[in-house]
């Protein structure tokens, strides 16, 4: 019982709250990632990714990539994916080309699932605007512990986008949330995510509902 509470006091302080920051907007992402294992180290992957902004009315990102990953050593994963986002800032819809590696580390403290992923952003832009190198960095945690019926339990997320061309840090994610696991190859998620945006002059927020799932065959 002292678990539990300890987790749903976790949720509750973790979780980013924007008050008194200046609010951007309301979204949501929906995210699918389905998985296919096929050797102990070989697997292939595809995601997608749909967002919405100005309050849930309008379209405004999405992608789908393909990927395979190697898994070298039983901590340690390295994939490379071909990503092709859309992106809408005004009008009409834009194509960026986006190819990416990761390096993923796994690891636990106690009972905490533990996970480290590295990216490296290849960004080809379709449209009047430089292309660009981007590092992102996350760090998830998973806890253990069921705080509602069903076995859900809360994660809790951190990832940071650095720009070569801006040389600085762009955008910051804060993100906490609830998790399902159906079986083995069925995941559930959903969340809210804080997205901190650096603009020319000062950082806006933009409040995301996130939904997620992921399957693993």
């Amino acid at each position: 019982m002292c678990r539990l509470r300890l987790a749903a006091l976790a949720l509750t302080l973790i979780l980013p709250f924007p008050a008194g920051a200046k609010s951007l907007d309301w979204g949501t992402t929906h995210d699918l990632v389905v998985r296919a294992t096929l050797s102990a180290k070989w697997s292939v992957y595809s995601s997608a990714q749909a967002v919405l902004w100005n309050d849930f009315s309008d379209g405004f990102f999405g992608y789908v990539d393909f990927g395979i990953g190697y898994t070298f050593h039983p901590a340690w994963r390295i994939e490379a994916a071909y990503r092709e986002a859309k992106v809408k800032p005004a009008d009409d819809w834009l194509t960026e080309q986006r190819p990416l590696i990761n390096l993923t580390g796994f690891g636990s403290i106690e009972d905490i699932r533990l996970s480290n992923r590295s990216r490296i952003e290849f960004r080809d832009y379709s449209w009047a605007k430089k292309d660009d190198l981007r590092l992102r960095n996350r760090t998830r945690a998973e806890l253990p512990w069921a705080i509602l019926p069903f076995d859900i339990k809360p994660y809790f997320e951190e990832e940071f986008f650095y720009g070569k061309n801006s040389a600085r840090i762009e955008k910051n994610w804060l993100t906490g949330g609830l998790y399902y696991t159906t079986t083995r190859s069925v995941k559930l998620r959903l969340g809210y995510r804080w997205i901190a945006v650096r603009g020319p002059a000062e950082w806006k927020n933009i409040n995301q509902i996130l939904t997620a799932l992921i399957l693993n065959f």
